[in-house]
């Protein structure tokens, strides 16, 4: 009878420190998917800024090009009246 208990507590305790290695292995897996998530947030934040910077830049010099083309042109008019007169 002391030999079925002894075995019973012992599979109890095997039983119950496998239950908590599998509740400590699941909470490593939530903490790395936390840190995970949070660097894509991080990267998708740098991405997002560095995009915006980019689109800004590319608004600025699209508008510097054309005025740069204006001036051409009317420089190019300019002289064709001068040619003409």
């Amino acid at each position: 009878m002391q030999k079925r208990i002894n075995t019973a507590t012992i599979e109890a305790q095997v039983e119950e420190q496998l239950y908590y290695q599998q509740t400590l292995e699941y909470q490593n897996r939530g903490t790395k998917a936390d840190i995970i998530r949070q660097k894509y947030e991080q990267i998708t934040r740098e991405y997002n800024a560095q995009n915006s910077q980019f689109q800004e830049r590319h608004v600025a010099i699209k508008n510097d090009e054309q005025a740069k083309r204006q001036e051409i042109l009317k420089n190019f008019d300019d002289h064709l009246s001068t040619i003409r007169s």
